[in-house]
């Protein structure tokens, strides 16, 4: 059950961050809204999943899921890619 909520916790955690881009720096409300929403889910089953878990077992797992799934969710602003790129 442990795996299974902080797999949960790395999906809710995606779409924090996500919503928390569409969210304009907290300017629009739709989306701040889903933004702490999802927060209080992610934390929380993180929380939930550190009962049985060790720490960083469950760190590592919880930000590994959004590794793969942010980029196409939020691709890099095209500011960023010209700093990596010089």
């Amino acid at each position: 059950m442990a795996w299974f909520m902080i797999v949960a916790a790395g999906l809710f955690e995606v779409a924090m961050a996500y919503s928390l881009k569409l969210s304009d720096g907290f300017s629009s409300l739709p989306p701040s809204i889903c933004f702490g929403v999802f927060a209080v889910a992610s934390f929380g089953l993180l929380a939930f999943a550190l009962k049985s878990l060790e720490v960083g077992t469950a760190y590592a797992v919880w930000t590994g899921i959004g590794r793969p799934v942010r980029p196409p969710a939020a691709p890099p602003e095209p500011e960023v890619i010209q700093v990596l790129t010089t």
